[in-house]
């Protein structure tokens, strides 16, 4: 079959997918990309965590209690099972090299702004967190985010200076969603 495919530049992009899917690659700042009917690959093909962070157009923040609020690139019809999101080989293997275990704890959902979330503690390395509540995937370079049960409100949250936005506006995620290439 064909094969849909879209790269955007390395400044602020407007990506609409075919309705068939594809492939799409963002490039640098942050992208708005619209999803559509087919199976979409949304692929980050940044070699190292830095360059990761410059093709999302993430900002970290500069204050540990606070998550970072700026980048991410803005994604419309994510479908669970149908779309994912791709990352480079080498990103899987700076997961597993930081200590992350990429076959179990390499991903975990948890709501930083609902008061009624579980504990976050510090994982044993570098670890992708969705949070469902507001619709954003991180990733927590050091696996070392935490934040207090039942604090979502209020904050709480510990050692988010690393943090990267990858993307938001996505309604649902598994780590089944994620692959590497």
């Amino acid at each position: 079959g064909l094969t849909f495919n879209a790269t955007g530049s390395a400044q602020v992009d407007t990506i609409t997918a075919h309705a068939k899917g594809g492939v799409i690659i963002g490039g640098g700042a942050i992208d708005t990309i619209t999803l559509g009917n087919g199976a979409d690959i949304i692929a980050y093909t940044a070699k190292d965590f830095d360059a990761l962070k410059a093709e999302s157009g993430s900002v970290n923040s500069t204050e540990a209690s606070k998550l970072p609020t700026v980048g991410g690139d803005v994604i419309t019809n994510f479908a669970v099972a149908s779309d994912d999101f791709q990352f480079s080989k080498a990103i899987q293997a700076l997961l597993a090299d930081k200590g992350g275990e990429v076959t179990t704890n390499w991903f975990k959902a948890h709501s930083f702004t609902d008061t009624s979330n579980p504990e976050l503690t510090a994982g044993s390395g570098p670890r992708f967190i969705y949070d469902g509540t507001t619709k954003v995937l991180y990733l927590d370079v050091e696996g070392d985010t935490a934040q207090a049960a039942g604090s979502g409100g209020a904050g709480a949250i510990s050692n988010a200076t690393d943090d990267i936005i990858i993307a938001t506006g996505i309604a649902d995620l598994t780590a089944a969603d994620i692959l590497f290439a």
